[in-house]
């Protein structure tokens, strides 16, 4: 089996939006448990996520409350499914994540899970990030190990017997850091997570990684 020619990270997306939701992805389900900590303090709030893909996440951020959820994509294949899901308070925008609308302003939290990984220089999407922020709003992370991106890892997907590899970038948390203030966030928390036996359950490609951190989570805040 040889790997297909490259694809751009859009091409890529686009062609694997049909299966993502299918998909065995052990940093999916790693990620379910961070994010359920956020669940608590989301009612009330207006959720920007970037890099929204499929919108998985949408129905619980909703179910905890959010008054708004504003998913935005650079892939229009993965954006097609995210407009399955049928919610007032949910809309859907096609941009670059670099170059958001200006209109998107005062939100209270912004996510990223699994994105900052395909790019080199994570500083552009932060600071997209950072000006999306409202004067309290926070900055949530969640994204690819750089031990486990260093050992090869990255996002990837079978189609037509062949594999298909995103670009992938691994990114220490003191490399993250520096970009946040940068982008005039301030850090406030990174922590290494850890396979979980719920997470391995739900993925058991988890378990060959045991020992090792699998995902990153950054938390920053405006400075």
């Amino acid at each position: 089996m040889s790997d297909r020619p490259a694809l751009t990270t859009t091409e890529a997306y686009d062609l694997w939006a049909r299966s993502y939701d299918a998909h065995d992805n052990p940093l999916v389900a790693q990620s379910e448990l961070p994010l359920a900590e956020l669940t608590p303090v989301l009612s009330g709030k207006r959720v920007l996520e970037l890099g929204c893909g499929t919108g998985r996440l949408a129905p619980a951020i909703l179910a905890a409350g959010a008054t708004e959820y504003v998913g935005v994509d650079g892939s229009s294949g993965m954006l097609e499914r995210a407009r399955t899901l049928q919610d007032p308070r949910a809309r859907w925008l096609h941009a670059e994540l670099t170059a958001l609308p200006p209109s998107l302003i005062d939100f209270d939290l912004v996510l990223l899970c699994l994105v900052l990984e395909h790019f080199e220089d994570p500083f552009s999407v932060l600071s997209a990030a950072a000006k999306a922020l409202g004067p309290a709003g926070q900055l949530v992370a969640l994204e690819l190990h750089a031990e486990l991106a260093q050992r090869g890892i990255g996002a990837h997907f079978e189609h037509q017997g062949q594999t298909i590899r995103l670009a992938s970038y691994p990114h220490e948390a003191s490399e993250l850091r520096t970009a946040c203030t940068q982008a005039g966030l301030t850090p406030t928390r990174t922590t290494d997570w850890f396979p979980d036996a719920h997470a391995v359950t739900r993925s058991p490609k988890l378990a060959r990684y045991r020992g090792t951190p699998v995902l990153l989570e950054l938390r920053a805040c405006r400075s």
